[in-house]
């Protein structure tokens, strides 16, 4: 017979459970989603998204995260040249 696995034993969080997780809000949740740090599955159609923890812990949304608690902001402003390459020539 087949034993259920829960979500959170394969590294699966629910949306809420991942805005507790890196104590931000659904709001900021959601706009890392929409700009693409951060990953959204449905295992079946109809089913409430799921997010991987291995992206929450990842490098980039964590300094994401941290820039947002920092500046109010998700990306850096406009002329900031923190994180641009520099000048070749």
């Amino acid at each position: 017979m087949p034993t259920f696995t829960s979500a959170q034993s394969l590294g699966l969080l629910s949306l809420k459970k991942a805005t507790e997780y890196t104590e931000v809000s659904l709001h900021v949740m959601l706009r890392l989603i929409a700009c693409g740090l951060v990953t959204n599955e449905q295992t079946v159609p109809r089913a409430p998204f799921e997010i991987r923890k291995a992206d929450l812990d990842s490098a980039k949304v964590k300094d994401a995260i941290r820039r947002f608690k920092q500046t109010g902001r998700l990306a850096p402003k406009r002329g900031d040249s923190t994180n641009q390459q520099p000048d070749l020539f």
